[in-house]
């Protein structure tokens, strides 16, 4: 078993944020288990929202 790996998505547009999403796990080999999902959202200055998400992943040996 591997070390664990993260990736940091954001988006400023709830749309664009749900398909970057979207595409990195499709992404994930059959080799890869999802330990945690972290979801935030933030006001930006100008009253716009970020949506943001941090996954944590662990790349397993092929059986």
């Amino acid at each position: 078993m591997l070390g664990m790996e993260f990736k940091l998505i954001s988006a400023p547009d709830q749309e664009i944020f749900e398909n970057r999403l979207r595409d990195f796990m499709e992404s994930l080999g059959r080799n890869v288990t999802v330990g945690n999902i972290n979801f935030s959202t933030a006001v930006l200055p100008n009253g716009d929202i970020m949506y943001s998400v941090l996954v944590a992943y662990r790349k397993t040996e092929d059986w």
